[in-house]
């Protein structure tokens, strides 16, 4: 969830919220986590559900942004031919694929990534023939542009269960048995008996801390510049870029593959991480730039219990949290452990980032280099390459695809442009990077659609009633209470199958925060947790912002949990 200082929940009145003509697939191509997808993909290309555009048909070289040309505001499907039809009035549809590219010397490797290739995301190898069959560009993917992650590499794939209509093309490496912490799972709540040997719920992801996690990214940079073991078997490079898509989630890229066809390309070589639960952005951030889990660096939601001033506080916008930010964070970052071993690193985001209070527990030991105009590529890699002259790890944060998702959908135009958008800017910022520089692409997590139909409003319901606070977000809500047994219960009754509801005992010994909490974390964490499942949520008047949205994030569910990790160059 996107909602740093300055930026209202909901969507822009003035904008109109129009749905895609797009069709929905109804294939989702469940990965195995942690393991590098076969580049071949089945036979029949789009006939056998490959998300990619038709063959023959690569993006014309990019030029300026929309905004700075004459004609932008044309027909939006005039040179779309390679892309689905979307309705008219899709004004940016085309705008970033119009235009030529600047002149200049600044940019490298040429056209190496407009002909990339590759196979679908989750599927079975059928056939032997080359990978332009599977729909995705013609020829090879250039080995010198696509760094490779190693799937073996890691220490073991996450429990993925099942869910309706997923499939599973691979088995994981090993089972997943991972260390729980001593926790006593409490009767009397569905599915707590067993709490701390299965998932409460059979399509649940639960995070793989021991592995394939945002948390062990940048850990995995530090071992790879000081010699050390990596838990993700990176690239070995100089220095490191990441690039991080607020709601880029595997499934909703899978979905819309065809809008991303650069990104779609490299995806049967991309690994597949979780994040963090909840699955939602001040969680995310802080686990990755602490490389912690949350359980130990104490961000534990958008919104949550502040225990020494008996108050929620918005992670983001920092609304009813502790004036002092540092007495309040509980891990350092790596950034900082970074910065003692001699090597600098850089932050690239907003400028009224600079200073906020998530910023400080998540990326502090950084250079910050504000973003001024950040629908402009040129900008935002010049702030890149910038950033790269002093330091060997740089952090550029890219907010807009999650404000759309939010705001529109997932699937609207609006989110649709911007996923354009995105594929774009990294094709271009793949090719302005030196040589020596790995470029690593990844989301926070992922999003579904909730329709009205769907929200249940809590305040509407009197016998829900009996916390003391109410927290988190509409899918994953965080309750605080004297008698937490009673209330789970009821709540629990009242979800039904359309949420699970668990004891805050219950949820550590199942994993979802991580092993050996802090003793300071945990009383930040709901006495009764309500992670919803499918496309519902549970709204509050307390949270009035919250009622515009229609996607939401924060579940356990793969389309939230599950992001992809693209690893571009060395060359």
């Amino acid at each position: 969830m996107e909602q740093w200082p300055g930026d209202p929940l909901q969507p822009d009145p003035n904008s109109a919220s129009r749905r895609s003509g797009r069709r929905d697939r109804g294939v989702w191509f469940l990965p195995p986590v942690g393991v590098r997808h076969d580049r071949r993909g089945a036979r029949g290309g789009r006939g056998a559900g490959s998300p990619g555009p038709p063959r023959g048909h690569l993006r014309r070289p990019r030029g300026a942004a929309a905004h700075d040309r004459a004609g932008a505001h044309g027909d939006p499907v005039a040179d779309l031919s390679h892309r689905r039809r979307r309705q008219r009035g899709s004004r940016a549809c085309a705008d970033h694929r119009r235009g030529r590219r600047p002149a200049g010397g600044g940019l490298r490797g040429g056209d190496a990534l407009h002909r990339t290739s590759g196979g679908l995301p989750g599927q079975r190898r059928a056939t032997g023939r080359d990978v332009a069959h599977a729909g995705l560009g013609r020829g090879p993917t250039p080995g010198h542009r696509t760094g490779h992650l190693r799937g073996p590499g890691l220490r073991r794939g996450p429990r993925l269960h099942r869910h309706a209509g997923a499939q599973r093309p691979h088995p994981p490496h090993e089972p997943c048995r991972r260390r729980r912490p001593q926790h006593q799972a409490s009767p009397g709540v569905r599915g707590a008996a067993a709490a701390s040997d299965r998932l409460m719920v059979p399509e649940f992801v639960l995070p793989d801390y021991d592995g394939a996690t945002l948390a062990n990214l940048l850990p995995s940079i530090e071992a790879r510049l000081t010699g050390g073991e990596p838990v993700i078997d990176l690239p070995r490079a100089r220095k490191y870029v990441i690039l991080l898509v607020d709601g880029l989630g595997w499934y909703p890229l899978a979905e819309h593959a065809d809008h991303a066809e650069h990104l779609a390309a490299l995806m049967p070589s991309a690994l597949t991480l979780t994040c963090a639960v909840p699955s939602t952005t001040a969680t995310s951030l802080t686990s990755l730039g602490c490389g912690a889990v949350p359980g130990h660096h104490g961000v534990v939601g958008y919104t949550f219990l502040d225990p020494a001033a008996d108050r929620v506080l918005n992670a983001l916008s920092w609304d009813g949290g502790p004036e002092d930010v540092e007495a309040f964070t509980l891990r350092p970052t790596v950034f900082s452990r970074l910065a003692r071993q001699g090597h600098r690193s850089a932050a690239v985001s907003l400028t009224r980032f600079a200073d906020s209070a998530l910023t400080r527990m998540a990326f502090g030991g950084t250079r910050h280099h504000g973003v001024e105009f950040e629908s402009d590529p040129e900008h935002f890699t010049d702030l890149i390459g910038a950033a790269l002259q002093g330091s060997d790890v740089v952090y550029a944060y890219e907010r807009l695809l999650d404000h759309h998702g939010h705001g529109h959908g997932v699937g609207s135009w609006q989110w649709l442009d911007e996923l354009a958008r995105i594929d774009d800017l990294v094709v271009h910022l793949a090719e302005a990077l030196p040589d020596d520089v790995c470029l690593l692409v990844t989301g926070d997590h992922g999003m579904v659609n909730v329709p009205q139909d769907r929200k249940i409003v809590a305040d509407d319901h009197p016998e829900l009633a009996g916390y003391r606070h109410i927290a988190g977000e509409g899918r994953f809500r965080q309750l605080y209470t004297d008698d937490a047994p009673r209330l789970a219960a009821v709540w629990a009754g009242f979800m039904g199958e359309r949420a699970e509801v668990v004891l805050r005992d219950d949820a550590l010994a199942a994993g979802w925060f991580g092993a050996d909490p802090d003793p300071l974390a945990m009383p930040r964490i709901g006495d009764v947790l309500v992670a919803m499942r499918e496309d519902w949520a549970v709204m509050s008047h307390n949270f009035p912002g919250e009622f515009g949205l229609v996607g939401m994030h924060g579940s356990l569910t793969p389309a939230e949990m599950l992001v992809p990790l693209f690893a571009i160059g060395p060359r």
